[in-house]
């Protein structure tokens, strides 16, 4: 019998309290909205508990490790972890056990790493959204389950060739802990130019405010992280404030979306979430050559990543040939449909449900 026709209780711990976050709506809360579970507000009405790295992990980890105690031994555990955190230093760990055990966890941890591999390892499945975290995370759970995000209620497929003189060139994203990137968009927008003897302004669609750390603390103004940035090359920017409408603005008058990434070893094990958005929405990306995004450049037949700045430019600028243009959208738009289709992605979710009874 199939799980998918009875009436599961879950507890969902969101990552926000709307349920607006791009985390909720992108991933469990889209399959939630098209399902016949059923949300409860208490833990104990449950059948499944369904949690993320944003949940108090110190919490979740004590429940799994006394299930027979609280009276849970039936009840599921799901651990929708689709980061790169096992990535991390173990001082990064460290340091953040630290502060969470301070701001955000009911009980001490000493290690952010050893404590997430508790979860992965005690928990009943496990979803990433990416294969190259599948591949690692397998060794820990033998239940792991690829899922990709539902972009298809933000975005729509459009031919997105906006014709200007200046290149338009687009970066989103969190604007806390991304000043590297900045820095690299600024470099990159400049060597575009140059080459092309043609102006060029990049658009952030982010957050306002940027925080030192955590995203939480020691705020400052994003705007002045970009115009310090900025001041020192000839091209220029735009800041926007993240919002779907927003996004989708600056999508139609965009060239191309570029996410440049650095050495950092939890950026470059990020799964190809961000180059998919921009496929949904009908915009050429440019990316780095991450494992993930390598992969998704190999199966559409893209030449779409980049191993240096240098690199990154020479690609804008090809894209400037409205043909070339036109094959990327059309690729991106035909490897969308084919691997993340709400039939194909309901029917992984329903997979990964009857696997953990």
């Amino acid at each position: 019998m199939q799980l998918n026709s009875k009436r599961l209780k879950v507890f969902w711990c969101a990552q926000s309290e709307n349920r607006n976050h791009p985390a909720d709506r992108r991933r469990f809360g889209w399959f939630l909205n098209r399902s016949n579970l059923i949300e409860v507000k208490n833990i104990e009405e449950s059948d499944v508990v369904y949690f993320s790295i944003a949940s108090d992990l110190s919490l979740i980890k004590w429940q799994l490790e006394n299930r027979t105690l609280i009276g849970a031994k039936e009840k599921k555990f799901i651990f929708d972890f689709c980061d790169s955190l096992l990535s991390m230093s173990n001082i990064q760990s460290y340091l953040r056990a630290i502060l969470y055990s301070f701001t955000k966890y009911k009980y001490s941890i000493f290690s952010l790493k050893k404590t997430i591999l508790a979860c992965l390892r005690l928990c009943d499945g496990i979803v990433v959204s990416s294969y190259e975290q599948e591949q690692i995370i397998k060794n820990i759970n033998h239940n792991v389950h690829v899922i990709p995000d539902s972009f298809s209620d933000e975005f729509n497929f459009k031919n997105n060739q906006y014709k200007s003189h200046e290149i338009n060139l687009l970066w989103e994203g969190l604007s806390s802990g991304n000043k590297d990137c900045f820095e690299r968009c600024a470099q990159i927008a400049q060597l575009v130019s140059n080459k092309s003897k043609r102006p060029v302004k990049v658009t952030f669609v982010t957050d306002l405010d940027y925080y030192l750390i955590s995203n939480k603390y020691f705020k400052t103004s994003t705007d002045k992280i970009l115009n310090k940035i900025f001041s020192q090359f000839t091209v220029s920017y735009n800041l926007k404030k993240w919002t779907i409408e927003n996004l989708n603005y600056a999508i139609t008058r965009s060239l191309v979306a570029i996410i440049p990434i650095g050495n950092n070893k939890i950026m470059r094990a990020k799964p190809e979430n961000k180059m998919i958005l921009f496929m949904t929405a009908g915009l050429p990306v440019i990316s780095s050559d991450t494992l993930a995004y390598n992969r998704v450049a190999n199966l559409t037949e893209l030449n779409c990543t980049a191993k240096d700045n240098d690199q990154f430019s020479n690609l804008i600028c090809d894209l400037l040939d409205e043909e070339l243009s036109g094959k990327h959208i059309r690729k991106g738009k035909e490897f969308v449909l084919s691997t993340r289709s709400e039939e194909v992605l309901l029917k992984k979710w329903w997979n990964l449900i009857n696997s953990i009874f």
